[in-house]
């Protein structure tokens, strides 16, 4: 079946999405980080998340970048607020319950997720996959028989090209959009593993990706933006890292054992090499 005519995925607003059963590359990266987490967040129904002290950043240019006007964030008034700027007094209070469940920005945060969003729209490559045709935000999942789990994904932007189907991924980072320091944060917060692990429900819902490009903006001015792919070495470390973890995570859910992986043990500690050369260069 073509991708022409077949069905792309759901959409799918994220408390939907992250509500929904399966489990997803972020899930498995907790379980892998440690089951106890896993266990505790998403199987013993205690869990609680934290409140948000501000707004995610991240969040906003990702909505506002990929839904555009469909994203659920209002730029606040200045006429709402207090004379100091405060969310306080009765005008704020009238403003935030006709946009309840809406994510409210102040006018220097909201400016500041459009200078991102706008970086985005300007680059030559990131363009061109931001407005090409296909869906945005839709979700994928699949049974897999075999570990007798379903695996779910969300992808930001699958563009649907002529060479074949691309998945853009947006990236927000704090360090740079520059090769050898977003090449730390794909090890890091374990990119290659999302990729394809992607891939992997993708192909099971008959979509098959020719490349998949990661979109690397800076939130901090001049918020630059560079667009990068991932190496075969890269991809092969993560399939043996995932598959492993996939084949561990159904055995435990099949054994209902969420036991630490050493928690019949004691660890001897080393120190990291970090701490082992420090005084090579001392003076």
């Amino acid at each position: 079946m073509s991708t022409a005519t077949q069905q792309i995925g759901v959409p799918m607003d994220n408390d939907t999405y992250h509500a929904s059963p399966g489990v997803s590359n972020s899930k498995l990266k907790v379980f892998m980080d440690d089951v106890r987490d896993y266990y505790y967040q998403f199987l013993s129904g205690e869990y609680v998340a934290k409140p948000k002290s501000c707004f995610d950043f991240g969040s906003a240019v990702h909505d506002i970048c990929l839904l555009g006007s469909q994203a659920n964030i209002v730029a606040i008034p200045s006429s709402v607020l207090s004379k100091s700027g405060s969310k306080a007094g009765g005008a704020w209070k009238d403003f935030e319950a006709e946009n309840a469940g809406k994510l409210l920005l102040k006018h220097d945060e909201y400016m500041a997720v459009l200078r991102c969003v706008d970086a985005v729209a300007k680059h030559p490559v990131a363009s061109k996959l931001l407005y090409a045709q296909g869906p945005t935000e839709h979700a994928f999942s699949y049974d897999d028989e075999t570990l007798g789990l379903t695996l779910r994904c969300k992808v930001d932007k699958l563009c649907l090209l002529p060479a074949g189907n691309v998945v853009m991924d947006l990236k927000t980072t704090g360090t740079g959009t520059k090769s050898e320091k977003f090449v730390k944060s794909v090890a890091s917060f374990k990119y290659a593993n999302q990729e394809y692990f992607y891939k992997k429900v993708l192909e099971a819902n008959s979509v098959n990706i020719a490349s998949f490009v990661f979109v690397a903006v800076s939130i901090d001015q001049p918020h630059t933006v560079d667009c990068y792919t991932l190496s075969s070495e890269f991809l092969e470390i993560a399939e043996t890292d995932v598959e492993n973890a996939l084949l561990d995570l159904a055995e435990r859910t099949r054994a209902n054992d969420w036991l630490a992986r050493n928690h019949d043990s004691i660890i001897e500690l080393s120190p990291p090499n970090w701490m082992k050369y420090r005084h090579d260069y001392d003076t």
